[in-house]
């Protein structure tokens, strides 16, 4: 006897990849293409050239992927509740190791070593492999009250799900937990830089509040979990903008010597410093100039081509800023101090 759909779709989810085989089923009950994708947009399974039907599959409320098929049929409508149950399932497994992965996390990042720390480790899927660490917090959550904390560590804790299922949709091997009014993953992976946001987006997708991120270079031994720490947090301090992330890779050390000197300390600085090119800047050019010239001042034919004028054109304008300034570009020490000048502007 021929198995109904409902019957063929549910055996999927006894394999070890339920995304591979529920895509896999749809395409054989509808005769046509079909895929799988993450809340975050990317494909977990299949493919489609020509899209006629999706379907979300959502958990009371939640995002949890997104069933595409070539076919308009109602058995799109079946697989999606299927594969709900099929996130679900990961979602638990993912929970069960969460409580021995959480504690080999604090270890970890705090610079302890039990003597079994290798095998957890290994256990664990970390062993050999570089590390990262990434450290989430909502920055305009302040949790004064009791009801006040209980309501972040929930949320907390959802933000937590939503960054594990995007590792375990994409096979890395990770341990996550809550530390304090962060949430904080370690995972295996050697370049952190490329992955930082797909990550942020991947939790963005799970909420709309103000989420920033910060995640670590890579690190060779869990020996410096720590350090890899110490640096999630010195990228997630430098995060400016809502909802978005930031590498240490990537940091300028501007950022700190910035951050250690009272905003109108700097700012009456700032302005005394670019007053008299301001003055005679009415249509603002010199000192679009001045900044493209600080970025890269090794080529002045590509520099004038970037800003759209004749080479001449640039040398003249160059000149009228030193002649304002009162101060020569070719010197180190004047580069130095326009660089921070117009990075506490930015």
């Amino acid at each position: 006897m021929k198995p109904s759909p409902l019957s063929r779709l549910l055996a999927t989810l006894a394999g070890p990849k339920p995304e591979r085989d529920l895509v896999t089923a749809l395409e054989e009950l509808t005769g046509g293409e079909a895929a799988i994708l993450a809340p975050w947009g990317d494909v977990l399974a299949g493919h489609v050239t020509r899209e006629a039907v999706r379907r979300e599959a959502r958990d009371e409320g939640r995002l949890l992927g997104v069933v595409v098929s070539s076919v308009d049929s109602d058995v799109v409508d079946v697989a999606a509740e299927v594969y709900v149950l099929a996130a679900l399932r990961r979602a638990a497994r993912t929970a069960h190791v969460g409580a021995s992965g959480e504690a080999l996390l604090a270890e970890l990042v705090s610079g302890a070593r039990s003597a079994d720390v290798r095998e957890r480790l290994e256990a664990a899927g970390l062993e050999g492999e570089p590390f990262a660490v990434a450290a989430l917090e909502l920055p305009l959550r302040r949790a004064r009250s009791r009801l006040a904390r209980s309501a972040l560590q929930n949320d907390l804790e959802r933000l937590r799900s939503a960054g594990d299922a995007y590792f375990a949709a994409l096979g890395y091997r990770f341990v996550s937990g809550v530390r304090g009014p962060r949430v904080v993953w370690l995972w295996a992976t050697s370049d952190p830089d490329a992955q930082a946001n797909r990550l942020c987006e991947a939790i963005l997708a799970s909420t709309n509040e103000d989420v920033r991120l910060g995640v670590s270079e890579a690190q060779p031994e869990p020996e410096q979990g720590r350090h890899a720490f110490t640096q999630a947090l010195l990228a997630l301090s430098a995060t400016t903008r809502p909802r978005s992330s930031k590498s240490f890779a990537r940091l300028d050390p501007l950022h700190w010597m910035l951050a250690s000197q009272p905003h109108e300390h700097l700012t009456l600085w700032r302005e005394t410093l670019l007053r008299p090119l301001k003055a005679h800047d009415e249509d603002g050019r010199l000192l679009e100039t001045l900044r493209a010239y600080l970025q890269d001042s090794s080529h002045l034919g590509a520099l004038s081509a970037r800003l759209n004028v004749h080479p001449n054109t640039l040398r003249y304008r160059l000149g009228r800023i030193e002649e304002l300034l009162g101060q020569p570009l070719s010197h180190p020490a004047t580069l130095a101090r326009l660089y921070l000048a117009l990075g506490v502007e930015g």
